[in-house]
């Protein structure tokens, strides 16, 4: 279950692709999702 400001898992779904690319090089990223929970 999804807090008041995050993500649930149907709307993490429809943009992941979008934002969330694979990284092939360079520092190791965090988690997209979890930033964008931290910025919501």
């Amino acid at each position: 279950m999804a807090g008041r400001y995050e993500l649930s898992e149907h709307s993490w779904s429809l943009i992941k692709d979008i934002v969330s690319p694979p990284q092939t090089m360079g520092r190791p990223r965090r988690d997209d999702r979890q930033v964008l929970n931290g910025i919501f």
